[in-house]
């Protein structure tokens, strides 16, 4: 009985297990396990980026607004004036609100805004 010896690329596949050719299953499931980490790794901060950016122009977005109500309430506070009945341009200022005299509707008369409201609300 004759043993046939296969080749492959030219060497014997004794030769080739013999030679330490290749890699284990150790290896191979250390590297899929150090790729997928690092991977995880890089995906958590591209995410986190995204989320940075997205939050900072929600940010700028809000201050823009707050900069231009600021900007719209200090023109109407500017252009304030006594009332016809010669109370001070600022009838009130707290906290919470301020209240002061302008000519809302373009009439000769200068009315409190906040009055002129409640009488349009209440018919």
């Amino acid at each position: 009985m004759s043993s046939k010896v296969i080749k492959v690329n030219n060497f014997p596949i004794s030769q080739l297990h013999k030679s330490g050719a290749g890699f284990t299953l150790i290896e191979v499931i250390l590297s899929v396990f150090v790729f997928a980490m690092l991977s995880g790794g890089v995906i958590a901060l591209v995410s986190g980026i995204i989320t940075s950016s997205n939050s900072q122009g929600v940010l700028s977005a809000n201050a823009d607004q707050a900069r231009r109500l600021t900007f719209n309430l200090m023109q109407e506070l500017r252009n304030a004036v006594t009332s016809s009945t010669g109370a001070y341009a600022l009838d009130t200022a707290s906290a919470q609100q301020i209240i002061f005299y302008a000519n809302v509707d373009g009439g000769v008369d200068i009315e409190n805004p906040l009055s002129e409201i409640i009488k349009i609300i209440e018919g």
